[in-house]
């Protein structure tokens, strides 16, 4: 069943929610919102709500490429994500063998893929073999902006001043089949 959550409260600033839920695990769909000023959180107390008690939440930090900003990055989303209640926030490196992955990620309760840089994240996951484990994980997956869109199987970026042409891309294929759209556009006057 799809449940939709759309906070008024936010409209202006487009974070929207969309639960994706099945027997076996749950998958939230964060359209966008600036993480850092913390205009998500709202939603992930949503989130956390599903979540038990102490959460053990592991990070897919993949999606940049400035060293200094995403150490800046996972201090944040480390004290952020304490905030809401987390016993423990797991950033796995670029380096990290995939048995190790595996076990981080199945000993997890949560799965968060961040914003950033869609590409990278599905490259970085591929390339470490991470697919089927993501597809077969029974836990929360959260996806925020580059993060929902790499969870999706099939990608289209249209050409717009971010994407030099179009192009299509294949996703890490977690969302089974279904469509989804992530647009970005400048409010007109």
């Amino acid at each position: 069943f799809w449940v939709w959550y759309f906070l008024q409260k936010y409209l202006n600033k487009s974070p929207l929610l969309l639960l994706i839920s099945s027997k076996m695990k749950k998958s939230y769909l964060i359209g966008g919102g600036n993480i850092l000023s913390r205009d998500l959180e709202v939603i992930d107390k949503i989130i956390f709500e599903d979540l038990p008690k102490t959460p053990i939440i592991t990070v897919l930090p993949w999606t940049g490429k400035n060293p200094e900003s995403q150490k800046k990055y996972q201090d944040f989303l480390s004290e952020y994500f304490s905030g809401l209640g987390a016993f423990a926030i797991n950033f796995p490196t670029e380096d990290a063998l995939r048995e190790d992955l595996v076990k981080l990620i199945n000993s997890s309760d949560m799965i968060y893929l961040p914003g950033g840089d869609t590409k990278q994240l599905i490259s970085s996951s591929v390339s470490k073999g991470l697919i089927p484990v993501l597809q077969n994980y029974n836990g929360i997956l959260v996806g925020n902006s580059a993060g929902t869109l790499a969870m999706a199987e099939n990608i289209l970026f249209l050409k717009d001043k971010t994407a030099p042409q179009t192009e299509f891309l294949f996703g890490l294929g977690l969302l089974g089949d279904q469509s989804y759209f992530h647009v970005h556009y400048e409010p007109s006057q």
